[in-house]
């Protein structure tokens, strides 16, 4: 079974259901995840940055807040950069000490 909802905003990591939540932290980079930088409806050309209207408007948008709109979403449907394809391989095949 394939539990992966979305990825971390800021280094690309996949993130599964039970690493999203107001406490949850990215295991790579350590960064909150349950945030509007990692949420489907986050776009920064938005009013508020954000698609949906009857969101609660959020000022940092990088920390965890107690949004009932949210959703998981990968970086690139999110508007943050993109997974770097080399990293994640190497990260996949990391030679031990």
């Amino acid at each position: 079974m394939n539990d992966i909802l979305g990825s971390c905003y800021k280094c690309g990591r996949e993130l599964r259901e039970a690493e999203y939540g107001r406490q949850e932290l990215c295991p790579d980079c350590r960064v909150d995840t349950k945030v509007c930088r990692n949420c489907i409806h986050y776009d920064a050309r938005m009013n508020n940055e954000c698609r949906e209207s009857a969101a609660e408007p959020v000022t940092d948008k990088t920390k965890s807040n107690f949004c009932d709109w949210f959703k998981p979403a990968r970086p690139e449907a999110a508007g943050g950069k993109r997974a770097d394809p080399k990293a994640a391989f190497d990260r996949l095949f990391k030679k031990k000490g």
